[in-house]
């Protein structure tokens, strides 16, 4: 092998070790470079996902707020009519304390007044026998006015009548007989 050759393959071979070092760099730098991808890759995948699954619990979260304030505006309602309904009962107690007392007063007036009917009725009934009576009376007085009148014109009437009578008498007793048989 002459030098010229055995030159000429060192330079060969050393092209050959630089490029195959030059295609070894290279593709380790890729190979870096792609790891280095990945990583970002997997670290965006990984923010991705945290960044989705923060969504769907701030979601959750918002979902949650909501409903505790409807909750609590409920509570609140409920609260509200919880007092409307015992201030509406206590006024409804109220007013039946006060419908018992006036019916007891009314069931006592009802009383009185059933006395103060019966007194009434008990005071009609002895005016009209008192009015009976004096009717009664009355007509007993008329009955007497008329026969006092009647007495006090007799006297009248009497003298009117007795030269009436004796004239009459007389002539009566002549053509009566006097009941003897004889």
């Amino acid at each position: 092998m002459s030098v010229e050759f055995s030159n000429a393959y060192q330079e060969i071979l050393l092209d050959n070790f630089n490029s195959i070092i030059k295609q070894n760099l290279m593709f380790q730098t890729q190979l870096k470079m792609a790891e280095e991808t990945q990583k970002n890759n997997k670290s965006e995948e990984k923010i991705n996902l945290l960044n989705g699954e923060y969504d769907v619990l701030k979601s959750d979260y918002d979902i949650a707020l909501k409903k505790i304030s409807d909750l609590e505006v409920r509570a609140n309602v409920g609260q509200s009519l919880h007092d409307e309904k015992t201030r509406i009962q206590a006024a409804l107690n109220d007013e039946l304390r006060k419908s018992s007392i006036l019916n007891e007063k009314i069931l006592e007036q009802s009383k009185t007044i059933d006395e103060q009917t019966l007194k009434i009725s008990q005071q009609s009934k002895t005016i009209e026998d008192t009015i009976k009576e004096l009717e009664k009376n009355n007509i007993e007085i008329e009955d007497l006015k008329s026969t006092l009148e009647k007495k006090e014109s007799m006297p009248t009437e009497i003298q009117t009548i007795l030269p009436k009578v004796k004239k009459t008498n007389s002539k009566v007793v002549n053509n009566i007989p006097d009941g003897s048989s004889f």
